[in-house]
């Protein structure tokens, strides 16, 4: 298993859900304290080539974007950082899947925060299934986040949701090992959904979070179709003030896990591990 550091990455993309994320990041760190990294990455010009377009134009437009969001990650550097928090800022030339492996390669990252707004931002992008594969499977947590900018700052207590790749690969320790000293309360559940491969019960469950010397508040194993519902009903029955879920993983057998509507039906971010 791979050791990953504490230091948050945003991607942004300069809209409003960019800003989400940035103050979600924002608060975050304070509670990591630990350094933020505000990256824009600008698709590369062959792209944008065609048989139809002029390499001249093409390069031309480039620069010009170039030029036109440093100005704005430039803006919302000197934004930030009232914060006093360890802001970093770059611009990269790169596609946006492999943009994120090189950071993650060449950086102290220990989570992603993206923010999304419904509008097919970053975050939202994040949340399409080809593209969050790419991601979720360097192995790297992200928290997704909307307009509720402020829930992360008192947080105490977490709801983890379970699922087949979380007892089989070493994402869900990355995660608990990044966020430990954020909750007090730790409430843990299983969706038991009618395609699954294996079923669980609570026993296992809580033989898995023994194993792993994670302390659980509560634990639940539920049988449902429906595994957002499930997951807020048992997170308002338990007064979370946040949700983590697993999903895209290699083995699982579950994989509709609707991440952005669990973001925009609750009033804070969402963990995916």
């Amino acid at each position: 298993m791979d050791a990953r550091g504490k230091e948050i990455l945003v991607p942004v993309d300069f809209t409003m859900a960019a800003k989400y994320g940035i103050d979600n990041a924002v608060r975050l760190a304070n509670r990591l304290h630990t350094n933020i990294h505000l990256v824009n990455f600008i698709p590369p010009p062959d792209d944008k080539i065609n048989e139809n377009t002029h390499v001249e134009d093409v390069l031309s437009s480039s620069i010009n974007l170039l030029k036109e969001n440093q100005g704005k990650l430039t803006e919302l550097v000197h934004n930030v950082g009232s914060s006093n928090n360890n802001v970093f800022s770059e611009i990269k030339i790169d596609r946006f899947a492999s943009g994120i492996k090189k950071q993650l390669k060449n950086k102290n990252i220990g989570i992603i925060v993206m923010g999304l707004n419904g509008h097919l931002s970053i975050g939202d992008t994040l949340c399409q299934n080809r593209r969050a594969n790419d991601i979720i499977r360097l192995g790297c947590p992200v928290m997704v986040c909307n307009e509720h900018v402020d829930a992360l700052t008192e947080a105490k207590s977490i709801l983890v949701s379970m699922d087949e790749d979380s007892y089989l690969n070493d994402n869900f320790n990355k995660f608990v090992n990044l966020t430990k000293n954020l909750f007090s309360k730790w409430h843990f559940i299983h969706v038991n959904y009618r395609k699954d491969k294996k079923l669980w019960n609570k026993e296992e469950l809580k033989q898995f979070l023994i194993k792993h010397e994670m302390p659980s508040t509560s634990l639940e194993v539920v049988d449902s179709d429906d595994k957002e519902a499930t997951i807020m009903e048992y997170a308002a029955k338990k007064k979370a003030g946040c949700v983590a879920v697993n999903r895209h993983g290699k083995s699982s057998s579950f994989k509709d896990c609707q991440v952005e509507k669990l973001v925009a039906e609750s009033s804070f971010p969402v963990f995916i591990y």
